[in-house]
């Protein structure tokens, strides 16, 4: 009996020592942890000797090898999740926007859809790697972006008028639907006047990316960036 307990304690020195080479925060907190149990249940063999309990002896062995595997199991995961979430910082099938615009009194609202190749509206939960979905968030301000306002005459691009970064880019949702987009706005105030325009009507040119995925453009013709 004391043979078979003595076994099984230089096994679980070699984990131990195992886990030392590993030489990482989680696994060093891990295996001091560990350590205190093994000191532990060698003081009590030493103590009680061979007399005591079997099945108390194998109970205690037993659930400590267990809770070493769970740990090491627990700690892979959490890793590979966090490699995995974290580090992409990528949207699943990202490859393009397609813009709408809103005419308002003193601005122009935009809709940025994101879609796929194929023009298809991406939808929230599509993937765990998504802004606002599971752990990862991709923040506005990781999106660089660029709109060009042009005028327009004789139903022709004119003239470059406004030429900045999106205005209070910001996640969005439309009621009852899953579509991903984002909003932003074009203050009328900014965009210069045109004398030479024949229409209230212009051209309005979105450009979208994120550090790891575009740029992805898209153009929005007949759009009301002045005033009647």
């Amino acid at each position: 009996m004391k043979r078979r307990l003595e076994v099984e304690l230089d096994f679980i020195t070699n984990r131990i020592i195992a886990l030392l080479k590993e030489n990482t925060k989680h696994d060093l907190k891990l295996t001091y942890i560990s350590r205190k149990r093994y000191n532990k249940l060698k003081g009590l063999l030493n103590t009680r000797g061979p007399q005591a309990t079997p099945k108390m002896y194998n109970r205690r062995i037993d659930v400590f090898r267990f809770n070493l595997q769970l740990g090491k199991v627990a700690i892979v995961g959490v890793s590979l999740l966090a490699m995995f979430s974290c580090g992409s910082g990528e949207i699943q099938n990202f490859e393009g926007i397609a813009i709408h615009a809103d005419p308002r009194t003193d601005r122009i609202d935009l809709r940025i859809y994101l879609t796929d190749k194929h023009g298809t509206p991406l939808i929230w939960n599509q993937s765990i790697l998504s802004p606002n979905v599971g752990v990862s968030t991709i923040s506005e301000s990781d999106f660089t972006t660029n709109v060009k306002v042009y005028s327009m005459r004789n139903g022709e691009k004119h003239r470059k008028v406004y030429d900045e970064r999106l205005i209070d880019l910001r996640w969005a949702q439309e009621l009852n639907r899953l579509d991903r987009l984002m909003t932003a706005e074009i203050p009328r105030i900014f965009i210069e006047e045109d004398p030479e325009r024949d229409t209230h009507l212009g051209i309005i040119i979105v450009e979208i990316q994120t550090e790891k995925q575009g740029p992805f453009t898209d153009t929005l013709e007949n759009a009301e960036i002045y005033k009647f």
